[in-house]
């Protein structure tokens, strides 16, 4: 029975039309290994995550199964901004065009910080923080 992250991989690679042969070139992992994790057989390392989330355009929680989904025909701003869901911090960010001009937000930066929940709410200025952060944990 495939697993619920599997599952999450599989509706994802199929929704931006990708055979599990392109996607395992693009990601450097086999199209054997990523039949297994659809199905359930088999776990993916942490690194093969990170591989499949940056070239399926998502945050690797997402695929892991620790946050909500986002939209992948929408990205950046965009996708924040027409999620009637999105938490009003984020979309105080995403409405402010000059400062996220200046941030340089990447998509995957964008779909990091709109598939988090945090428990408590976050402002413009939050989100802006955590954005450093995490661009600082990247180093």
């Amino acid at each position: 029975m495939p697993s619920t992250k599997g599952m999450r991989l599989g509706e994802l690679r199929k929704k931006l039309g990708l055979t599990q042969k392109q996607l395992g070139e693009r990601a450097g992992i086999s199209q054997r290994q990523i039949s297994a994790i659809e199905r359930g057989d088999r776990d993916a390392s942490m690194a093969n995550w990170r591989a499949l989330a940056r070239e399926l355009g998502v945050h690797v929680a997402y695929l892991t199964g620790d946050v909500r989904p986002v939209d992948p025909d929408l990205v950046g701003a965009s996708a924040v901004l027409a999620d009637d869901q999105a938490l009003p911090g984020l979309k105080e960010l995403a409405m402010d065009g000059k400062l996220v001009e200046s941030l340089e937000i990447s998509k995957e930066e964008w779909g990091f910080l709109h598939s988090l929940r945090p428990p408590g709410a976050l402002t413009k200025s939050g989100y802006v923080s955590l954005l450093f952060a995490l661009r600082a944990g990247l180093k």
